[in-house]
């Protein structure tokens, strides 16, 4: 994942720096477009779009992993509980006071 934040962080400073030696820059770039979209350049050709689903993607799992096995129910490990159910067995009614009877 950092070496994808890496490679964007470095084609993004080529097409705000206008260095037109890169190809991609060449083909994207222009000194007379507004900084906002040169900077939206680098996401506007095949080559960038690619990158940026490739780093979204690797943020998605990145994400699934650290928030997996959370709220899980302990009687059924891996397996989540499914809405509007009680994650675990229902809690016991408590018994009456000592000396008090429950009426009928």
């Amino acid at each position: 994942m950092a070496a994808g934040a890496a490679a964007a962080g470095a084609m993004e400073r080529a097409l705000v720096s206008h260095d037109f030696s890169l190809v991609y820059v060449a083909d994207n770039g222009s000194r007379a477009t507004p900084l906002l979209y040169t900077a939206a350049a680098l996401w506007g050709a095949l080559e960038g779009s690619i990158l940026l689903w490739a780093l979204a993607g690797r943020h998605l799992v990145a994400m699934a992993r650290r928030f997996q096995g959370r709220d899980a129910d302990p009687a059924a490990p891996g397996v989540p509980p499914r809405r509007g159910q009680p994650a675990g067995p229902p809690a016991p009614v408590p018994a009456p006071p000592a000396g008090q009877q429950r009426r009928p």
